[in-house]
């Protein structure tokens, strides 16, 4: 599922890729002149916060997305994806409708560990990399963007699942993932034509 401004290539067929974690099943090694408003399924990047966020996640994948516009911070970006998102998208993601709401909860936001966006709970941060969660009982998700350090037009988006209870975290996350397959590669394209919104 795309806009218009977005070039998705992410693969929804994900495949197993060692005993334990499973990932989207094709990706493709990103060029650093990928165009602009791009989403691209690539491969985890190892040591990051979202990659170390369990000892053995279940489901891992992770998206680079070519932004529009240069961005200092990954709060920028943060923002820019809260904020872009369609009304019915926000709602079913974090619990916020009304895009006033989000700009006001966003203005000031830090998004330092143990704030939340809604129903997102911040749950760890560096310089360049935010890491936002829930805990479903059965299940934990992670969800991080992470600045391109050397350019700030990358941001790359990554996901950790780790089931508590394997039987029903399995059966929810085999529904739940055809949704996250297009709607997370949706939302960033929507944030990566937005332009950022910078709040010191």
């Amino acid at each position: 599922m795309t806009s218009n401004t977005t070039e998705t290539t992410a693969t929804t067929n994900p495949t197993s890729v060692d005993t334990t974690t499973e990932t989207l099943g094709q990706v493709t090694e990103v060029p650093r002149t990928a165009p602009e408003n791009s989403v691209t399924a690539t491969r985890p990047t190892p040591g990051t916060l979202v990659d170390t966020a369990f000892t053995s996640a279940d489901y891992r994948d992770e998206f680079v997305v070519s932004t529009a516009t240069a961005h200092e911070r990954v709060d920028d970006f943060a923002r820019a994806y809260f904020l872009a998102q369609p009304g019915w998208l926000s709602l079913v993601s974090s619990g916020i409708w009304a895009k006033e709401k989000r700009q006001a909860l966003l203005a000031g936001h830090r998004f330092d560990a143990g704030s939340s966006i809604g129903s997102w709970k911040v749950y760890d941060r560096t310089d360049d990399e935010i890491m936002f969660g829930d805990n479903m009982g059965f299940m934990e998700y992670r969800f991080s963007m992470r600045l391109d350090p050397e350019d700030g037009q990358r941001i790359f988006a990554s996901t950790a699942v780790h089931y508590l209870w394997r039987r029903t975290g399995r059966f929810y996350f085999a529904l739940a993932k055809q949704a996250h397959t297009r709607f997370v590669p949706f939302a960033l394209g929507k944030a990566a034509a937005a332009p950022a919104m910078v709040t010191r």
